[in-house]
């Protein structure tokens, strides 16, 4: 199992430092485990001086090419959603402000395809966001959550590397 974490930053924002701490938490109960960050080439350059301390906690990065045209949030949807094609086999996405409170051993379970958390752990019917999360799927022509009655957290995602599940750029919606 891998464990992979997406970040784009800039000097201007605080993900490079969310990042930094649930990284160095994931390093307090799985010092040992194999952990993967994808940038990309505008993050990478940014990453110097006092943003450069993930390197002491993380032996893999790997610099993604995204079209030079995307704005820093459709980077990290464009990264996020092709993470498989980067890292072969099973893996956990780790979003950068999930702080990680325990060792993360895991135990294969080869029914699961992918895996995630209903958000607030409610349907989209109870769920207090309900209409927002409506209204942005009606404008991006996306209306599986409302048909399934399900929203879910992207804040941790398991993907078994056997499946053939595919999500597109274009599906997630800017």
């Amino acid at each position: 199992m891998k464990y992979v974490y997406v970040l784009t930053s800039c000097e201007n924002d605080t993900y490079y430092e969310q990042f930094f701490l649930s990284l160095a938490s994931f390093r307090l109960y799985n010092p040992d485990t194999a952990v993967i960050a994808l940038i990309d080439e505008k993050t990478k350059k940014g990453l110097t001086g006092k943003r450069s301390g993930h390197e002491k906690l993380i032996p893999e990065i790997k610099v993604i090419d995204v079209p030079a045209e995307f704005n820093q949030k459709e980077a990290s949807r464009w990264i996020k959603t092709s993470i498989h094609h980067y890292v072969p086999g099973e893996f956990l996405f780790i979003d950068c402000d999930t702080i990680i409170a325990e060792s993360l051993d895991h135990n294969s379970h080869p029914g699961i395809k992918i895996g995630a958390v209903l958000d607030t752990h409610v349907t989209l019917d109870k769920h207090h966001l309900r209409d927002t999360f409506q209204k942005v799927d009606k404008n991006a022509n996306f209306s599986s959550s409302t048909k399934s009655n399900t929203h879910y957290n992207s804040g941790v995602i398991f993907c078994n590397g056997d499946s053939q599940v595919t999500v597109t750029y274009s599906e997630v919606g800017v």
